[in-house]
């Protein structure tokens, strides 16, 4: 699991630069410091709950995202993790595994 700082940063990054704007004005709209903001995005400071709020406002994200975000990070691992434990599995168990999975996704077990 990713720590919740960097998680949190890159969120906060990656809408803010879709949105076109600058830590400077981000910093501006939620009342704190330039320097704050870049701090938070890089993961070296922990912004309070009422902070990442404030941005997440500004940045028009909805607050669950985080909990979204974290979820698709560990599917993500979870995939990989899968992979290379294929990559050494038979082509018979392969094709057993394919029907194991279809039938799971088919009954969105």
């Amino acid at each position: 699991m990713q720590n919740i700082r960097v998680v949190i940063g890159n969120i906060i990054k990656k809408h803010r630069k879709k949105l076109k704007i600058t830590q400077y004005e981000l910093a501006l709209k939620v009342g704190v410091d330039p320097k704050y903001i870049s701090r938070i995005e890089t993961g070296m400071s922990y912004p309070s709950l009422s902070v990442v709020e404030k941005i997440f406002d500004v940045l028009g994200v909805d607050i669950y995202y985080l909990f979204e975000e974290e979820k698709e990070t560990d599917k993500n691992k979870i995939i990989s993790i899968i992979n290379e434990d294929l990559k050494n599995t038979s082509v018979k168990n392969l094709s057993i595994i394919k029907d194991i999975i279809k039938t799971i996704t088919e009954k969105n077990i």
